[in-house]
């Protein structure tokens, strides 16, 4: 073996020649690199040519063959390619070449010291750390660093002398080698210390974390952009890997950080690390992060960043080395991790300070802020909202062209958040988002026709959200302008605008429902076109929203006037299963959802074919089709595939290349294993959809029902976090479908711990396993989303079918110790690594609290289920729910108060034993600030008068009742009128004698009809009817305004009430009838009620 031809073969490695590359590394693997002796040379090559880039590969290639050869080098030879290596390694005039002889070295090292030899190697280059050479100073420390990065036992160092060492090259700044390779070196150190014990090289550790905060201000002041990068990295390996180690100086590191990210005299690579660093810190210590109650600070120091930007966010690429992206990264998490008085408060403070600012930037910020605070506190946004309406109204109508995007955006975020909301304002806000639609399509022919074009997709995103939360009669309304206009942009040369106009008509149409049948023929001729599409990625991705609009077209039209496009459609569809795009086979799955829902039984004809594609796309093996780097240790896995996470992963071998000087980026390639996620994301789509269908389709779906079943159990254990709930849900709705397609004897319940009629053997056999899967999942779950959904959908079965879910010995008991745990903060998915930082109980962040919030509906669905019987449960519970009715959090005491109501209305006459209680919460709560709270208090007072059976503490507080109801009937709030109506009716139907009807009465009918809770309709018309039935003289005289309330009342909410109600009013309209025989011609509309 000669090594003038293998230098000659690495200088063709070198050479910008891809054949001669491919050819001599061919070469070098088959006749080289197989034998030992080819270390050796390269060695020889490393300490001994001239050429720089040789020297840097040899000692790159030796690297890779020290694993396979070392062993096999001669005993005696050793010594002194151990002393000439390090030697010239010392020697070396080359940085690069240095580092890969560094780092060749370590390799060595990690075999050598595990069999004891090379054992003053560690010592030796501490000793050379503090030598008065400055290259010896830096050379000895990368090495040292490059040992650590190899070694893995620790008992090999001296962490005394290592520490000793560090104490003085991490204050050698006047050669910035030196402090850098003393971080490199000190992150590895990190990873050995046990934060959680009582090591004793923590405390020594710790020691240093001012000193290598200093080291990177030093490095901010040089403006040394490549070791600022490396000492952020250095901090974030030690975050990520012991996030303990900080904690002494954690809130000085925080506050440090933002004073570097606020800064605007560092360049913007900084402040992006010091914000994703802060992002990080977040995220790992989350309850001490929330402990330092700096998240006030932290905004208010965004905003001012972002004031002074000038990139709009629809602009900026999702990047997260981007100043203005991750701001609003860290703002984003801050408002979902943080409780809302640290950031939502202060986000909104902040808007309403600067919506009017003369600064256009300021103005831009404000409105930025507050959308992108939305996801994360919505519940918190909920309530604010209406207050801030006139002045993001008048952000829409600015004079700056980049506010009205940026509001544009914002209305996009809020209105996919809070469409009922928004809705409230929708003619306004519908009027200036076709104005800036109208501006956006006018700019889109000019020079910035990109930028205009996206405002016109988002003009187009926000009417879609905002429409999806009117009534159809609102929407109804708007069709003759909106559906012509959006209708035309399918025509549109952009995607982006033609797709989010497609969507846009989607929504319209499955609010509008029957309505739009005028507009259905043109609808579908200007989409049909995007059916036939077959290439192109983003025509692709069109098509599929195209299907999806198809499916809500189907929903809003009915099955008659979309018969003839059936067969098309499913068609179309199945080609769509055939195409590589997971988006289109979504598409699919939703479209056959949207037709089981629109013709029911009659899709029996389509549902085997749908079944068996369902069936496979929930049996898809999740393989990566991802190709790894591999170093010659692992040779023999080359071409195999491997299983990683679950995931197959196919290996390839590493290429010949220039490996960075620095460092080595031996995670490459593991950051982008995304392919399984797309077959996750299909499975998570498909389940919703087979859940539609059997929901839909009764009987006709019976015969696939164990095949389901088998498919799903195994994805109720499935990694994804989506793909797990939508299995959860979908378990809990098949258990629901089959329990509807009993006989009626059988799907009938009565509430109570005891089962009167058993159920069929098939409920019995799904609910004995899915309840045996679950509860095993149930204590242990360490995911808070997917206890949610535990929680929804047990709430929800009990409250559709009843006790018999948890009519197994031992279940109801299972199920309080956890809904316990959760409430009072302990169950597993709520502990984090810093459980031992206390906060205090009312310092919930909007994501924790949907948690708690959950398991207040199970709390509710139990009631439902056990009705009277529940009385003793809730023993256990009260006192623990009844604090949070005293929260700070808006969103706490309208949950809490809320579930008061359910819980009554549920237990019934079981409340009894606490009306005092309840007396005096929800007397105080009618007065409480909020509007939502008083909503809830109404409602659950009402409830308390209607089944509590203590008459006599309820007449005495009666007048208390009536004195805190007066000011809420004279409120411009639906909602809260319609509770407060409804808890008044039932004032007078439980002890008319007790209320001065001829005073109250008027104010009730002067608000009828409901405007929005129409449930509160049944006591309503309960106690009118039951007064007309007693004659009352006040009813009497109030017929001439009841009539026309009870039309008005049957045209929009008719189909609403339930049976009780509806035979309730159909007594009273003959009763009208019998009494003025010409009624019907005059008021038409109560003619709907003779029909029930």
């Amino acid at each position: 073996m000669d090594k003038d031809n293998l230098r000659a073969l690495l200088h063709s490695v070198l050479q910008p020649d891809t054949e001669r590359v491919t050819e001599a590394t061919a070469t070098l693997k088959k006749d080289y690199y197989g034998n030992p002796q080819s270390l050796g040379l390269l060695l020889q090559i490393l300490v001994s040519d001239d050429s720089i880039e040789i020297r840097q590969l040899a000692g790159t290639e030796a690297r890779k063959l020290v694993p396979k050869h070392w062993s096999e080098i001669p005993d005696g030879q050793k010594p002194d390619i151990r002393s000439h290596l390090l030697q010239s390694t010392m020697s070396e005039s080359s940085k690069v070449v240095r580092h890969a002889s560094s780092r060749l070295i370590g390799v060595i090292a990690q075999r050598d010291l595990a069999e004891n030899e090379w054992a003053d190697l560690p010592s030796l280059m501490l000793e050379g750390a503090t030598n008065p050479n400055a290259q010896a100073r830096e050379v000895s420390t990368y090495i040292f660093f490059s040992i650590l990065d190899e070694v893995e036992d620790s008992t090999l160092f001296d962490y005394k002398k290592m520490f000793s060492a560090f104490s003085h090259t991490i204050q050698d700044l006047a050669n910035p080698d030196v402090p850098m390779n003393t971080l490199f070196a000190l992150s590895k150190v990190a990873i050995r210390i046990d934060t959680d014990n009582d090591d004793p090289a923590l405390n020594a550790f710790r020691q240093f974390i001012p000193k290598m905060v200093n080291v990177l201000l030093h490095f901010i002041r040089q403006k040394d952009g490549d070791r600022i990068t490396q000492t952020f990295e250095c901090f974030q390996t030690i975050l990520d890997a012991t996030p303990r180690m900080f904690d002494p100086h954690f809130r000085e590191l925080v506050q440090g950080m933002a004073q570097i990210a606020a800064d605007n005299t560092h360049d913007s690579d900084t402040r992006t690390q010091a914000l994703n660093f802060l992002l990080s810190c977040l995220i790992e210590r989350k309850t001490k992060f929330q402990g330092l109650r700096i998240g006030e600070q932290l905004t208010t120091m965004l905003f001012e960043i972002l004031s002074k930007e000038e990139a709009v966010p629809s602009l900026v690429e999702d990047d997260n080395q981007d100043l203005t992206r991750s701001c609003l990264h860290l703002l984003a998490m801050m408002a979902s991790e943080l409780p809302p008085p640290q950031v939502a408060g202060p986000t909104v403070v902040i808007f309403k300070k600067f919506a009017n600012s003369p600064d256009a930037g300021q103005r831009q910020a404000a409105i930025t802020i507050l959308a992108n605070i939305v996801e994360g506190a919505t519940d918190f946004v909920r309530y604010q909202l209406p207050e801030l309406f006139p002045a993001i109204l008048k952000l829409l109508n600015d004079s700056s062209d980049v506010v009205r995007e940026c509001a544009v955006l914002a209305c996009r975020d809020i209105a996919d958040a809070l469409p009922d909301v928004m809705a409230k304002k929708h003619e306004e806000f519908l009027s200036s988002l076709a104005r800036n639609l109208e501006l956006a399509m006018e700019g889109a022919t000019g020079e910035d026709a990109e930028r205009y074009m996206k405002i016109a997709a988002n003009c187009c995103l926000a009417i879609d959200g905002l429409v999806a939360g009117l009534s159809a009669k609102h929407v109804k309304a708007y069709m003759p302008e909106l559906v012509p206009n959006l209708t035309r942009l399918f025509a549109h040369p952009n995607l982006d605008i033609k797709k989010s106009a497609v969507s846009a008509i989607g929504t319209i149409a499955s609010a509008a429902e029957k309505d739009y049948l005028p507009y259905f023929e043109q609808t579908t001729g200007a989409l049909s076109q995007y059916l036939s599409v077959t290439e192109g990625e983003e025509e692709l991705e069109l098509r599929a929203i195209v299907t999806d609009t198809m499916g809500e077209l189907a929903e809003a039209v009915g099955p008659e006037a979309f018969s003839q496009y059936v067969k098309p459609m499913i068609e179309a569809s199945r080609e769509c299963l055939e195409m590589d795009h997971p988006r289109l086979r979504e598409s699919a799955y939703m479209l056959w959802a949207s037709l089981a829902k629109v013709y029911k039984e009659d899709f029996k004809v389509f549902l085997p074919g749908a079944v068996q594609k369902l069936i496979e796309a929930l049996g898809k093996e999740e393989d990566a089709d991802i190709e790894l780097p591999l170093d010659e240790e692992h040779t023999d896995l080359i071409g195999k595939e491997v299983i990683i996470s679950g995931k197959k992963i196919k290996v390839v071998g590493e290429s010949m290349e220039d490996e960075d000087d620095d460092e080595d980026d031996e995670e490459a390639g593991w950051d982008d294993i995304a392919g399984y996620s797309e077959v996750a994301q299909e499975k998570e789509v498909a389940l919703e959809a087979m859940a539609d269908i059997f929901s839909h389709t009764g009987k006709e779906y019976m015969p696939f029902y164990e095949k389901t079943v088998t498919a799903i159990i195994p994805l109720l254990e499935h990694d994804n976090e989506s793909t797990k709930e939508s299995a959860i849900s979908g378990m809990f709705r098949l258990y629901a479908s089959l329990w509807k397609l009993q006989p009626e004897a059988q799907s009938k319940w009565t509430p109570g711990i005891q089962i009167e009629t058993k159920p069929s053997q098939e409920i019995e056999k799904i609910r004995d396993l899915l309840m045996e899967k679950v509860m095993d999942e149930y204590a242990t779950e360490q995911d808070g989303t997917i206890m949610m959904e535990y929680n929804s959908s047990i709430a929800d079965t009990l409250t559709m079918c009843g006790p018999f879910l948890i009519s197994s010995q031992g279940t109801v008991e299972a199920i309080i110790k956890v809904l316990l745990q959760l409430i009072g903060k302990k169950h597993p998915c709520q502990q984090e690594f810093d459980e031992e930082f206390e906060l205090e109980d009312d310092e919930n962040s909007e994501d924790a609290w949907l948690l708690i919030e959950s398991a207040f509906d199970v709390i509710c669905g139990l009631s439902k289920a056990l009705g009277p019987q529940f009385a003793e449960i809730w023993k256990i519970f009260d006192k623990t729910i009844i604090q949070h009715a005293s929260a700070t959090s808006v969103t706490e005491r309208a949950a809490t108060i809320g579930t008061i109501a359910e819980v009554i209305k549920g237990m019934k006459g079981g409340c009894s034993p606490w009306t005092d209680n309840f007396l005096k919460i929800l007397l105080h709560r009618l007065s409480d600030e909020n509007p939502g709270v008083k909503s809830n208090a109404a409602y659950a007072t009402g409830l308390l008068v209607e089944h509590s059976e203590k008459a006599a503490e309820i007449k005495k507080a009666y007048q208390s009742i009536l004195g805190k109801l007066e000011p809420l009937l004279q409120v411009d709030d639906s909602a809260l009128l319609d509770n407060a109506v409804g808890c008044v009716a039932r004032l007078i139907s439980k002890y008319p004698d007790t209320i001065p009807i001829s005073d109250v009465l008027p104010v009730l009918v002067n608000h009828l009809p409901l405007k929005q809770d129409y449930e509160e309709n049944e006591p309503v018309w309960k106690t009118i009817v039951q007064l007309y039935k007693s004659s009352n003289s006040t009813v009497q005289e109030l017929t001439s305004q009841i009539v026309p309330a009870l039309e008005k009342t049957l045209e929009e909410q008719g189909d609403d009430m339930n049976e009780d109600t509806q035979g309730e009013v159909a007594q009273l309209v003959k009763y009208f009838q019998s009494k003025q025989p010409g009624l019907l011609e005059r008021y038409p509309g109560l003619a709907k009620a003779l029909e029930w």
